[in-house]
């Protein structure tokens, strides 16, 4: 049953959380030796939270903050991982409209960021101008990231991408000769891909340096340079006619704001009978 009612600002604190969230399966242990059990049924695991710090950043922002105060430290599961995310996130998902004020506020904020030209360079060098040294220690050869798909429950993360790759060339329905323009091109892997293993020439676009130079480098090495060009440059200045065009884990940067000027520029920059991809992971709420 629920617990009386808490002592501390602290406890009342997270009691407000626990409620906010539908009073999920979950017990929560304070750092003051506060424990607060589910108002019904039993706990399916036990969170510690070590300091008000971790705990006012919870509750501002429980969806973002829950895994950056497991990874250090200053929030504990004892029982399940994965069940406790679960757990989470239907809460959050189901309370949405219900949330605390303070994260009803940071999602109004989130939706607000701009997407101008100078915004998105930013926003994309803070992700991925880190030194491509970094991403090399924990990608594939290729340096693949988005999306992968199993053709096979037997093959690998890697073989899984390239599969990917080759599924968006089938879909496209390329042909040796063709011209194809990609917005948003990573480290290059589908660009390389496309030149490589169909024979069409490819403009792919992006505003990270450090991936722009490595994609080139790759295009040498690789021998397709006369067919790939990497372009330092936004999504928006793309100009030219292109059999095909596609794009491939951009669209969540594009801000719903955009949706219709990209819709404008592929309509722009496709020939009469082109082919359009874009491969995008949804959301249910912004």
């Amino acid at each position: 049953g629920r617990d009386s009612a808490p002592a501390s600002v602290d406890g009342r604190l997270v009691r407000y959380l626990l409620e906010s969230l539908g009073d999920p399966p979950l017990r929560v242990s304070l750092w003051n030796g506060e424990t607060f059990s589910p108002g019904s049924g039993e706990a399916m695991a036990q969170i510690r939270i070590a300091n008000r710090a971790s705990l006012l950043k919870l509750l501002a922002d429980p969806e973002f903050q829950f895994g950056e105060c497991f990874c250090d430290g200053s929030l504990v599961v004892e029982g399940d991982l994965v069940e406790v995310l679960e757990a989470l996130i239907r809460a959050l998902s189901d309370t949405a409209s219900s949330a605390p004020p303070a994260r009803r506020m940071i999602e109004r904020f989130r939706r607000r960021r701009t997407n101008t030209l100078a915004a998105s360079r930013d926003n994309i060098q803070s992700h991925y101008d880190l030194g491509n040294a970094f991403y090399q220690l924990w990608l594939d050869r290729q340096l693949s990231y988005t999306c992968a798909y199993f053709a096979a429950p037997e093959i690998t993360l890697e073989e899984a991408q390239v599969a990917k790759m080759e599924h968006v060339c089938r879909k496209l329905r390329l042909q040796p000769g063709e011209t194809v323009v990609e917005a948003g091109c990573g480290w290059g892997a589908l660009a390389l891909h496309m030149a490589a293993r169909h024979g069409v020439r490819v403009k792919a676009f992006n505003i990270s340096r450090e991936q722009i130079a490595y994609a080139k480098e790759r295009a040498r090495v690789l021998g397709v340079g006369q067919r790939v060009e990497f372009v330092e440059d936004d999504y928006r200045n793309i100009g030219g006619r292109f059999a095909a065009f596609v794009s491939i884990g951009m669209h969540e940067h594009v801000g719903r704001e955009n949706y219709v000027a990209l819709g404008g520029l592929i309509d722009r920059v496709l020939e009469r009978d082109g082919r359009g991809l874009i491969h995008s992971i949804g959301h249910l709420r912004p």
